[in-house]
């Protein structure tokens, strides 16, 4: 049986009539639109014909089961209402519907439907054999042993391996908050281990949730009854689901108040399979830039805005990892940037180690290139999970240790002896990340070496085999007696002229001797005395043989050690990678750091970015980047911009964030020369999109985002606004533009691009000669950008920034890119020409107005464009 793939995504509504449509299944799970249609996953029986969704299953089944195993469906169903049951049977997966059996495979599949795009909860029943007497009737017993959840995720075939997977707690004492309660937040990638606390408000909350990405969310019980609940609304906001429990903090975490982890959540769902938490770090807000979930967004630091996904976003540009940790680790930073000015410092002088070095950065690389996911394959045998292959991965991934720190030494060593200053400052930041590297004991059970941790397949054992010193005399002893069948064979075949006479072992005849063409080879074995009939047909016969049960026991019974010796050495194994877990993943960090220097430092050389000047202090308001990807941007506390449409006004306001970000997280920028005061808060306004489904038109959203950043950014936040009062009257415009930027320049006293058509703005703050504020704005700059015109009447914008006003936005020339028809263009241009006339006055009545609409109607050379046949 297969999933339907075409169906997999269908939308299903159950409709709850009363009458004999079954009842959905219940689940602990807020979604954010509960009055939506649910989703589910279809699959197919094995007739063919459609069964009903998974997600429609009937607990409440009224009829009594039929056998037991009906029964223990039925009583794992109570146990666990709000999950979709999967019970197994055998090689397969019951589904609680008729003829709907699941494979592996499909189970996979079903679930990936069900968790990852429906947030559905799985419950997977698993089968263990009961103790019973020999030829009996084999029984099982049949229990859950673990809820796959969206949060939950260990080592599932669909879980992304470039993310993580987020489970978070949130926990307050308030019984109704406000903006200045404290939440407590804990969230930890169960996949990996990662576990984090951190102390937060209800205003950063979303912020947080954006940054984060938890595929789930717990709250306290309490929360679950509150009509108005801020933390709830934000929540559903992003869409996350939400599961509520009774909170009991570990005792670790009571002086943290209210980070409290859901340990209740975890161990209900993960059941047999939940592992033992190390301690949380906790993540100061002082030591990490703020980026607030619009900003977030905007920029597209991790997700495009139009179509989503990571095409053309900042990591996907700047990514040059080579490892999965890597990666997730890249992503991290880049979402939140540190504000410490020796870490960033110790980053970039990292990057400019290798960026110096280009042959060492090659040869680091290919080493570290394809190396295993070492975080997530400790965390499956914690779990208890794990196999062979994962074991080998490990040892694959220490050898690969071992070489770098080899190769690092050797470069130092070459320096040295080309007295190339192997005692330069520089080596100290790779001496400091090395030395963080753990020594790792050699492994237990014989095994002297990683690239011993397993042979090749022998092809007979099926498992592989652990080079122990038992294994290796066993497998020594099984080679011979395979020597020995075939010798036999060939003795018996030789001896009573049967070439068709095989030594065979089946469950049913057990160890005996076959004959395929029993009229030709059987005569002179059934003369033999020495055998004995098994079973007999017209064309085949069987027989007991005396040699071949004696050593064919031999044979099987050496199988079966070799197999119990394997699985005990991969267990001392597991145990032992349990035992030093620590320094596994410690060693495991330390190459996801090196990684994303290492991929910095290629970015570098590729883009040709230079290393920026850090400082912890503002220096009066240092933002100073010269020549970068875009133009220059001077010294100055807030810059008001003006220009053309399409002109570059966005890009450069995003450019600037973009290289704050890049320059926090430890990397170069795209620039000549760049010196940037740290910045603790990252604001954006840049694009806006009406939210009909929350009654907020365009404008609205424009200005509930406003007023976030008026109310939360520092001096030594940096902040870019672009357009700030479009969508309303000039008039009304204009006055919430210049309330914005003196709200920004007196009380929140920040670095800010302010980027703006309200040409009247730059008088209001008194643009002098020299293109500086007057008065109490003497701190503000004005810059803008061009449109360069020809004679032959075409244009092209300069995409370039000097000081200055530009009071022509040159919204007529985009009209005329976009393709508008001549007709209205020549419409425009005229509408134009009559506004800038020395007749014209802003002060112009209604009248007035009117009087200029139907003068340009009765023109005759307008008007016929609005005949038949015009164009």
């Amino acid at each position: 049986m297969s999933l339907n793939r075409t169906s997999k995504r269908r939308v299903r509504r159950i409709e709850a009539t009363g009458k004999s449509n079954p009842p959905e299944v219940q689940e602990s799970v807020e979604k954010p639109n509960s009055g939506a249609e649910d989703t589910s996953a279809t699959v197919r029986s094995k007739r063919g014909g459609k069964a009903r969704a998974l997600a429609s299953t009937d607990n409440s089944v009224s009829k009594r089961p039929r056998n037991q195993l009906a029964t223990e469906i039925l009583e794992n169903l109570s146990k666990f209402p709000h999950c979709i049951l999967l019970t197994r049977v055998g090689q397969f997966y019951e589904s609680g519907h008729p003829h709907v059996w699941l494979s592996d495979h499909s189970s996979a599949e079903v679930s990936e439907n069900l968790v990852q795009q429906n947030n559905r909860f799985v419950a997977l029943c698993e089968e263990f054999p009961r103790p019973a007497q020999p030829g009996a009737k084999p029984s099982f017993d049949r229990r859950v042993v673990r809820i796959v959840t969206p949060g939950t995720l260990i080592d599932e075939p669909f879980l992304n391996h470039y993310e993580n997977n987020y489970l978070l707690a949130i926990s307050s004492d308030a019984s109704s908050l406000t903006e200045n309660d404290n939440l407590g937040l804990a969230w930890i990638d169960v996949s990996t281990g990662e576990f984090f606390t951190k102390c937060t408000t209800p205003e950063s909350l979303c912020d947080d949730i954006v940054r984060l990405r938890p595929r789930e969310v717990v709250l306290p019980r309490k929360m679950e009854s509150v009509d108005s609940c801020p933390i709830r609304t934000t929540i559903h906001e992003e869409c996350s689901v939400v599961t509520y429990f009774d909170i009991v903090p570990p005792v670790y975490l009571q002086p943290l108040a209210q980070q409290t982890l859901k340990f209740d959540d975890m161990s209900s769902n993960l059941l047999e399979y939940m592992p033992n938490l190390s301690a949380p770090n906790k993540e100061a807000a002082e030591a990490r830039m703020e980026i607030d979930a619009h900003t977030l967004k905007s920029l597209e630091i991790r997700e495009g805005v139009q179509e989503g996904g990571a095409t053309g976003t900042l990591l996907s540009c700047v990514r040059r990892t080579m490892t999965r940790g890597g990666t997730r680790l890249l992503s991290r930073w880049l979402c939140s940037p540190s504000t410490s000015l020796s870490e960033i410092n110790a980053r970039q002088s990292l990057v400019s180690f290798f960026h110096a070095r280009p042959h060492l950065r090659r040869d680091l690389r290919d080493s570290i290139r394809g190396i295993e996911d070492v975080t997530r394959t400790v965390q499956k045998f914690l779990f208890g999970r794990g196999s062979p292959g994962d074991v080998a991965a490990l040892g694959t991934a220490m050898s690969t240790w071992s070489l770098v720190k080899r190769r690092i030494l050797l470069e130092r060593e070459l320096r040295w002896k080309e007295g190339d200053g192997s005692s330069d400052p520089e080596w100290t930041i790779i001496d400091a990340l090395i030395s963080r590297m753990e020594e790792l004991p050699d492994t237990s059970g014989g095994v002297n070496t990683p690239q011993e941790l397993f042979a090749e397949d022998n092809g007979n054992t099926g498992t592989g085999g652990l080079l122990t010193l038992k294994l290796s005399i066993l497998h020594t002893k099984f080679q011979r007696l395979l020597k020995k069948r075939e010798d036999l064979e060939s003795d018996l075949q030789r001896h009573y002229n049967a070439p068709s006479l095989t030594l065979r072992s089946s469950p049913l005849q057990g160890l005996h001797i076959h004959i395929a063409k029993s009229k030709r080879d059987a005569a002179e074995v059934k003369a033999s005395s020495a055998f004995t009939v098994v079973s007999e047909t017209s064309s085949t016969c069987s027989f007991f043989h005396q040699g071949w049960a004696q050593l064919g026991s031999e044979l099987l019974e050496t199988s079966q050690n070799i197999a119990l010796a394997e699985r005990t050495a991969f267990e001392t194994l597991r145990n032992e990678v349990k035992t030093h877990e620590t320094q596994l993943r410690q060693n495991a960090r330390v190459i996801d750091e090196l990684d994303v220097a290492l991929g910095f430092a290629s970015l570098a050389s590729d883009m040709h970015f230079k290393r920026p000047i850090m400082t912890d202090k503002l220096r009066g308001y240092s933002f100073h980047v010269v020549n970068g990807r875009h133009p220059t941007v001077e010294d100055s506390q807030l810059h008001i911009i003006t220009g053309p449409n399409m002109a570059g006004k966005s890009t450069l306001l995003r450019q600037t964030a973009l290289i704050a970000i890049l320059a926090q997280s430890g990397s170069f920028v795209p620039a000549d020369h760049a010196e940037i005061g740290i910045v603790d808060r990252l604001f954006s306004r840049v694009g806006a999109k009406d939210d009909l489904f929350r009654d907020r038109s365009t404008f609205m959203v424009e200005m509930l985002e406003t007023a976030d950043i008026l109310k939360r950014a520092t001096p030594n936040s940096l902040v870019i606004m672009d357009e700030v009062g479009r969508g309303t009257s000039v008039r009304d415009g204009l006055a919430i533009a210049f309330a914005v930027v003196q709200h920004l320049y007196f009380k929140n006293k920040c670095r800010a691009l302010f980027a703006t058509h309200f040409h009247e703005l730059t008088d209001m703050l008194g643009c002098a000669s020299n293109y500086r504020g007057a008065g109490a704005f003497r701190k503000v700059r004005f810059f803008c950008t061009d449109v360069q015109e020809t004679e032959a009447g075409s244009f092209a914008y300069s995409h370039r920034l000097r000081p200055g006003v530009n009071k022509e936005s040159h919204g007529i020339k985009v009209a005329q890119l976009a393709g508008m028809p001549p007709s209205a263009l020549a419409v425009a241009h005229k509408v134009m020409s009559s506004l800038e006339s020395d007749v014209w006055e802003p002060s112009f009545s209604n009248c007035a107005l009117r009087a200029l609409g139907e003068s340009l109607v009765s023109d005759a050379s307008v008007s016929s464009s609005f005949g038949p046949n015009a164009k």
